[in-house]
């Protein structure tokens, strides 16, 4: 895997090219990816929330979605370049802070130990494991009843050309979560997010027909209970420990 500078760069390099450098560049597998990724959260999972921090919130399209669910407080970090966006296209929404932080880094660890709830969207497998192993450290210092939010490509078979990708390191969700448990953070509970990827916005490409498809068969994936998810969201917790 690539080092911690050279993933930085990757990513400032997708930041000089476009404003949404942490989303698809197609509208229509952009909007799928939101509407799946979102409706795998639920208002009570927020309910009697105070405060989230959102690590690796990108340019803080997803932090916005999420603050319309809750009344909490929010904190979203990432790299400067996209601290830089995130506060001018969110700068209406008093009830969201963002900070330029990248883990490794002490004023995250500072406020996840106040956190009721983190949100970590499609960051984990972009870090080095010297910085996953620093992150889930920062959470063995949270309150007891804080909860970890973390929805993550995670095939249950990783394909041989995403074993070489530099700028991620692909995890199953077995091997994060026995990450996790070896700290002391028991993963409580996996929800599938979407049984259907990008196989029509490949093959038929990025447009309104391709996302119809794929809402389509997404709903029939789900009436017919069939779960396969490439991505999941799995939720850990320091309840009863």
């Amino acid at each position: 895997m690539w080092t911690e500078e050279k993933i930085r760069a990757y990513w400032q390099e997708r930041a000089d090219k476009s404003d949404n450098p942490c989303h698809y560049f197609n509208k229509w597998q952009d909007k799928f990816a939101e509407k799946m990724r979102l409706a795998a959260l639920k208002k009570q999972d927020f309910e009697g929330v105070q405060k989230i921090v959102d690590i690796g919130c990108g340019v803080g399209d997803y932090t916005n979605k999420i603050s319309q669910m809750t009344d909490a407080y929010m904190v979203g970090f990432d790299f400067p370049f996209n601290i830089a966006i995130a506060q001018k296209k969110y700068a209406h929404n008093p009830r969201i802070t963002f900070r330029a932080g990248s883990v490794p880094d002490g004023s995250i660890a500072h406020e996840v130990k106040e956190a009721d709830r983190i949100i970590i969207t499609t960051v984990y497998n972009h870090l080095t494991d010297n910085a996953r192993e620093a992150l889930v450290g920062y959470f063995t210092a949270m309150k007891p009843s804080a909860k970890v939010y973390m929805l993550e490509y995670f095939p249950e078979k990783i394909p041989e050309f995403q074993r070489s990708l530099g700028y991620k390191n692909i995890e199953t969700w077995k091997d994060a979560a026995e990450r996790f448990r070896r700290r002391g953070l028991p993963l409580i509970e996996v929800r599938h997010v979407n049984y259907i990827d990008s196989f029509f916005f490949h093959h038929l490409g990025g447009n309104h027909f391709s996302y119809i498809l794929t809402i389509a068969l997404e709903k029939l994936c789900r009436t017919l209970h069939i779960k396969n998810s490439k991505y999941k969201l799995l939720i850990f917790s320091k309840l009863n420990i």
